[in-house]
């Protein structure tokens, strides 16, 4: 029997950011993310160790789908090909994809993170838009700049 699954009605748009720098031998990162819906904003940030941005960045995305009360449709603003790549993986939801194969055995980087991503797409119904990182897009550049505040 195929199962059938509603299309959420909510939709809102998470952008996440992310920020890594070493400074006197110690790395520290930093993630943000914005979401929207309708005329409501919310902003949440962190810090952790990392040296790595692309795990920042994917850590706001997680933290941002987790916030979501509901079952939704995300529209995820990246200009992070490893972000694109990552959820264009995710979102096929074939076992056999190599990176996904990865995730699963443990062996990709962020595999934990991935895991935890791919379990909030089977709530939200996620889509991504690619956003260049010079366009000027105001909730990507507040992301960006929110993380790169957390991370000193």
């Amino acid at each position: 029997m195929d199962t059938y699954r509603k299309t959420p009605e909510k939709r809102v748009e998470l952008s996440p950011g992310g920020y890594s720098r070493e400074r006197k031998g110690h790395s520290k990162g930093g993630w943000a993310y914005v979401l929207r819906y309708r005329d409501h904003m919310i902003c949440r940030n962190g810090s952790e160790p990392s040296k790595s941005e692309r795990r920042m960045e994917l850590l706001a995305a997680v933290n941002g789908l987790k916030q979501l009360k509901e079952p939704c449709q995300v529209e995820l603003h990246t200009g992070s090909e490893y972000i694109s790549d990552g959820v264009r993986s995710v979102l096929r939801r074939k076992r056999s994809d190599p990176f996904m194969a990865a995730v699963h055995q443990g062996t990709a980087k962020n595999a934990d993170l991935w895991k935890d991503f791919e379990a909030l797409c089977e709530i939200h119904q996620v889509e991504r838009r690619w956003v260049p990182c010079r366009s000027k897009h105001m909730d990507s550049d507040h992301a960006r700049s929110s993380a790169r505040n957390q991370s000193y």
